[in-house]
């Protein structure tokens, strides 16, 4: 991998922090930057990487019991019989 050099400017209280966190992590300040820079970019616009990643923290779940339509329809209404809006719920309004 090839860096190409960068100059930012931060307060003293987010040089400090960076400082702390590195200690804290066992990295340099340098490669906590590119961490967040990395995290924060795919935030903004999940890749193929992101993507791939969540579908491996899915498979990780192992086996999930879904709830069928109707039958999460059901539960609704008993829970909170008097305080959901049946006919939105189904879309009629």
């Amino acid at each position: 991998m090839s860096f190409e050099r960068m100059q930012i400017l931060v307060t003293a209280e987010q040089r400090r922090r960076l400082r702390t966190a590195a200690a804290a992590h066992g990295t340099s300040v340098t490669e906590l930057v590119r961490q967040a820079i990395d995290f924060k970019l795919s935030a903004l616009s999940p890749g193929r990487e992101q993507k791939l990643q969540a579908v491996a923290e899915l498979r990780a779940m192992g086996p999930v019991e879904f709830v069928p339509p109707d039958e999460l329809r059901e539960l609704i209404d008993c829970r909170f019989d008097d305080e959901v809006d049946h006919d939105r719920l189904r879309g009629e309004r």
